[in-house]
């Protein structure tokens, strides 16, 4: 999987982006166990680890 061009911000990005918001309890409140199985997944899978942001807005 290649990164390609995010518009034209300059920043390359996978073609597949996880958004992450459910990790922080903000809507239901998951296990610390079930949030480390999930990112162990997503950086398992992807050759590429883009930048997250900690709130929008």
């Amino acid at each position: 999987m290649q990164p390609v061009a995010f518009g034209n911000t300059g920043l390359m990005t996978p073609p597949i982006v996880f958004g992450s918001t459910a990790l922080g309890n903000l809507f239901h409140e998951f296990s610390y166990e079930s949030k480390l199985e999930t990112m162990r997944a997503i950086f398992e899978h992807l050759p590429w680890r883009g930048p997250g942001a900690g709130s929008h807005g």
